[in-house]
């Protein structure tokens, strides 16, 4: 029999925490951290991933300045695809954010989380937090399409998306941690007994990203 507390320690499971957390950033905090379980337990994390990223590309791409140090892009810059074209990315909106040419240039074709937390060893809260949630809605969504699309969910996390995960939770105080665990639990057993139910593209009303 498989170990569930290995099956969540996969790209997936890590995922669909992240998903959690941009939802309780959304939030700044308001809430309870019982909110985060109660998120969980709606399968609003798997909606989260499966929605659409049009309204949230859109939200990045009016706030007009790079995600990395907020400075407004020079009108040559090209931004950012956020799964690499030379990784199979879509060469469309859904698939991009702000970026100036010197980060863009310095990212290559990295993974994103990759490059700013391991390699520029940059804190994912150095970003601004008006856009902070809708990067990181952005990210898990796209790296969920193309890890579905190369069948690689329950494949060991990526590095990038390793250290994401693990700077956002294991920042946090302990009982926030315990509270994201058992959310992470409840949202990866969602997604095993509904989740297929909710298609590619979940509905558009759970209080996940837009």
């Amino acid at each position: 029999m498989t170990d569930f507390r290995t099956e969540q320690e996969t790209n997936l499971g890590l995922l669909l925490k992240i998903a959690i957390f941009q939802s309780w950033i959304r939030l700044d905090g308001r809430y309870s951290e019982g909110y985060l379980i109660n998120f969980a337990a709606g399968n609003n994390a798997a909606k989260t991933l499966k929605n659409p990223n049009r309204k949230t590309s859109i939200q990045l791409a009016k706030y007009g300045k790079c995600i990395v140090c907020g400075k407004t892009p020079s009108k040559n810059s090209t931004g950012d695809h956020i799964i690499p074209l030379s990784d199979g990315g879509e060469n469309d909106a859904t698939n991009y954010w702000p970026m100036c040419r010197n980060d863009n240039s310095s990212k290559g074709q990295r993974d994103f989380a990759e490059w700013f937390i391991r390699d520029k060893k940059r804190d994912i809260f150095s970003i601004d937090k008006t856009i902070l949630a809708d990067v990181l809605c952005s990210y898990a969504r796209l790296k969920y399409i193309h890890l579905l699309r190369h069948d690689k969910l329950h494949d060991s996390p990526e590095p990038g998306i390793r250290a994401l995960h693990d700077q956002l939770i294991q920042t946090q105080p302990l009982g926030f941690q315990m509270a994201m665990n058992t959310a992470g639990c409840i949202a990866f057993n969602a997604y095993k007994t509904t989740g297929k139910k909710v298609g590619i593209y979940g509905s558009s009303g759970d209080r996940g990203c837009p």
